[in-house]
Formats: C-alpha cells, structure tokens, sequence
C-alpha cells in the first residue's frame, strides 16, 4: 500500500464516529428507559454524568483493545497506532480521548485538520502522537 494511503482521511473517519455515536445513542437511550422515573434535575445530571463516563470508557477501552479501535473504526477497516505504528497502551489511550477536548475548543477546527494534514492527523492526534490508518 502507497504510505500515503495508509492514513485515513476525514470522511472515513466521520463515518466512523457517526456510527460510534449511533451505538453509544441507543445505549443511553436502553439504560435511560430502563430506569424508574427520576426527578427532572436529577435525571440530566445522571445523563450527563453516565453519559460522560459510557463514551470514556467506550472509546478508551476499545481503542486499547486488539482491535485498536471502536465498533464504528472496526466497521470502517481502521484503526489507532502510536508513532511506531504499534496498539495504544491503555493510558495512551486514555490520554488521546481526553485530548479531543482540544479538538473540540477550537470550533472543531481541530478535526477539520484531519482533511488539511499530509498524514490526516487531527489535533488529538497531533497532541497524543497517533495515527489512523486502514488495518485491511
């Protein structure tokens, strides 16, 4: 494969995290609907909260995993490595997700890199030091 190729570019990548956040959506919505009725307030703060840790651990365990990526990555044919091209520890990992809050406070100007940089690289990839390449 042409080294150029190797990296995943922004539309695969989208793809990717729509369907991560499809599965995640339906998780949410599962666990919510299958609670007793909360309080309005509390019912927020306990979906922000569950939220927060679901998409956490989602994102960090699977990308630390053999796999080297979510269910969307996985469907799409890529997946995360570090700088040797090597699976992300699970800190590295851990470590990259928090790292999309960057990505995110510039407007998303952070991801809109991943179609400008010659190795697709977002700005929480940058800041992490990984890649996203196809595994096929």
């Amino acid at each position: 494969m042409d080294n150029q190729k190797l990296y995943v570019g922004l539309k695969v990548r989208l793809i990717a995290h729509i369907i991560d956040l499809s599965l995640l959506s339906s998780a949410m919505f599962l666990l919510l609907t299958s609670l007793k009725p909360l309080p309005y307030n509390n019912l927020i703060i306990f979906k922000e909260v569950t939220g927060l840790i679901l998409s956490t651990l989602y994102y960090t365990i699977l990308t630390a995993s053999s796999k080297h990526g979510s269910f969307g990555k996985q469907l799409m044919g890529i997946m995360v490595v570090d700088k040797n091209m090597q699976g992300l520890s699970l800190t590295h990992s851990f470590g990259r997700y928090l790292a999309y809050f960057f990505s995110y406070i510039t407007l998303g100007l952070g991801f809109i890199m991943i179609a400008t940089t010659k190795k697709h690289t977002g700005l929480h990839d940058k800041i992490a030091n990984t890649y996203v390449i196809h595994s096929r």
